[in-house]
């Protein structure tokens, strides 16, 4: 959570109701050698739609 959310991605500025929420979850369904992982992740998203109060599922 840190990383997504305690980093500038970049120099625009946008307003609390043109930003995308973002949900990721990512499972370990294995470890096949020492350093090395198998996982799944599974991203979901929603975009504000412009001029609305509704958002979209991306």
């Amino acid at each position: 959570m840190e990383f997504m959310n305690g980093r500038k991605w970049t120099n625009d500025n946008f307003k609390e109701n043109e930003k995308i929420k973002c949900s990721i979850t990512i499972n370990i369904t294995g470890i096949p050698s020492e350093g090395s992982y198998k996982a799944d992740a599974i991203i979901q998203s929603q975009r504000p739609v412009y001029n609305t109060n509704y958002n979209s599922l991306l």
